[in-house]
């Protein structure tokens, strides 16, 4: 499989829903989980949020700077930023 294959695959809206958090309160996700959710999706901006859910699908920076078409230090540089923001809130 080609990795350009690979790459067009990822459907960045399918990736949203299943992080989307819910009310549900049959949802058997932990307390902490659901506060993280509701961060990327409240705090965060689109771009943000598309960014980090990537990268914790692909688990690393060049997969992630392909994808985005842009170079693994601007994906680091983006995904330091995401990450003290998100630490501001929990």
């Amino acid at each position: 499989m080609s990795k350009k294959i690979k790459y067009s695959k990822l459907d960045i809206y399918e990736l949203e829903d299943l992080y989307k958090p819910t009310d549900d309160i049959f949802c058997e996700d932990d307390f902490s989980y659901i506060k993280l959710k509701h961060i990327l999706f409240e705090k965060l901006d689109d771009t943000e949020r598309r960014i980090i859910l990537c990268y914790s699908h692909y688990g690393n920076l060049r997969d992630t700077a392909k994808l985005f078409n842009v170079s693994t230090t601007t994906i680091w540089n983006y995904i330091s930023k995401i990450k003290k923001k998100i630490k501001k809130y929990i």
